[in-house]
C-alpha cells in the first residue's frame, strides 16, 4: 500500500498565506477510506491557510485544483489495486494463498495524473492446470492502461484543435502527466477506428 498522501508541509501549492499576517481561515482537506468491515483510514490530502479574503485568494486557485485532484486520485487508486489485489490472494477454488513471484511497475494514465502501481505476478495454485505458471492480476483487471477519459479528451481535442495547442490546454486545466505530448495525443488519434473519433467529439461522450 502506498504512503498516505500528507501535505503537512507547506508548499507553494498547498500553504498559501498573505504577506505579513497570520491566516484568518485553515482548510485542512482529507481523503477517508473505508473499508468493507467499516474501519476507516484517513489520508491527508492537503492544508491550506488564507488571510484577508480577495477575488485573488477566494476559494481554490487552478494550481491548488490541480494538486487536489492528483492527490485524490492517487489516493483512490492505490487504494482500489489494494482491495482488488487482497481479493485475489488466495486460489478461488481451493482457498489456499497463492505465492508470489516478484512484481514489475504499471504506469495507469488518467486525466488527473499519472499513478505508478507496484503489479505483482502470484504463481497459479497447483489445484487447477494452466498453460502458465504466474499470471497479472492487475493485467487481468486493467488490460488497457489508459482511463477512456483520459483518451476521450485526447482524440477529441485532437480532431477539433491543432495537436500542440489540444495538449496545452489539456496541460493548463488537468493535472495531466508532464511528459503527455502532441506526438502522444496525435497517435492515439490515428489508433482509434476510422470516423469513430469525428462521431465521438460530436456526441461528446462515447
Amino acid at each position: 500500500m502506498s504512503e498516505p498522501l500528507s501535505c503537512t508541509e507547506p508548499t507553494a501549492y498547498d500553504r498559501i498565506t498573505s504577506d505579513g499576517g497570520k491566516a484568518g481561515v485553515k482548510f485542512r482537506l482529507q481523503l477517508v477510506v473505508v473499508n468493507a468491515s467499516g474501519h476507516e483510514h484517513v489520508q491527508e490530502v492537503a492544508r491550506i491557510e488564507r488571510d484577508e479574503v480577495s477575488i485573488e485568494t477566494l476559494g481554490l486557485t487552478l494550481a491548488e485544483g490541480k494538486l487536489i485532484l492528483k492527490s485524490i486520485q492517487e489516493g483512490m487508486v492505490q487504494e482500489q489495486i489494494q482491495d482488488a489485489l487482497r481479493r485475489r490472494r488466495h486460489c478461488p477454488e481451493c482457498g489456499k494463498a497463492r505465492h508470489g513471484k516478484g512484481h514489475h511497475d504499471v504506469t495507469m494514465r488518467t486525466l488527473f495524473g499519472n499513478i505508478e502501481l507496484k503489479s505483482p505476478r502470484p504463481e497459479h495454485c497447483r489445484c487447477q492446470r494452466h498453460v502458465e505458471k504466474t499470471f497479472s492480476p492487475i493485467q487481468a483487471i486493467l488490460p488497457e492502461h489508459t482511463s477512456p477519459e483520459m483518451l476521450y479528451l485526447e482524440v477529441k481535442w485532437s480532431s477539433l484543435l491543432p495537436y500542440q495547442v489540444g495538449c496545452d490546454l489539456l496541460h493548463d486545466v488537468l493535472p495531466v502527466n508532464e511528459k503527455l505530448s502532441a506526438v502522444t495525443m496525435r497517435n492515439h488519434l490515428f489508433a482509434v477506428p476510422n470516423g469513430w473519433s469525428r462521431n465521438w467529439a460530436r456526441s461528446g461522450r462515447a
